[in-house]
């Protein structure tokens, strides 16, 4: 589960070796998530959220799409 603070924020999938790229874009049939981007303007008790259901051990990688906030602000994570 992802919560969002602010300013605007996302959450997408991506591939290991292109950090801030759309996972779809990487290679042929490969299918990742987008949360959108949820704008928030004061830090809420119950901020918008976006879950995603993890069925294996493998890494998943994400990023904030968010303009400059993966290349220039480095806002990738991994799951497992």
């Amino acid at each position: 589960e992802f919560r969002f603070y602010p300013q605007n924020h996302s959450v997408a999938r991506a591939e290991y070796k292109h950090p801030c790229i759309p996972y779809e874009y990487t290679g042929v049939n490969k299918v990742g998530f987008w949360s959108g981007f949820q704008p928030v303007n004061v830090v809420l008790q119950d901020p918008p959220q976006f879950s995603i259901t993890v069925n294996d051990t493998e890494p998943i990688f994400f990023y904030c799409s968010a303009p400059g906030a993966c290349v220039q602000e480095g806002m990738v994570g991994v799951i497992n």
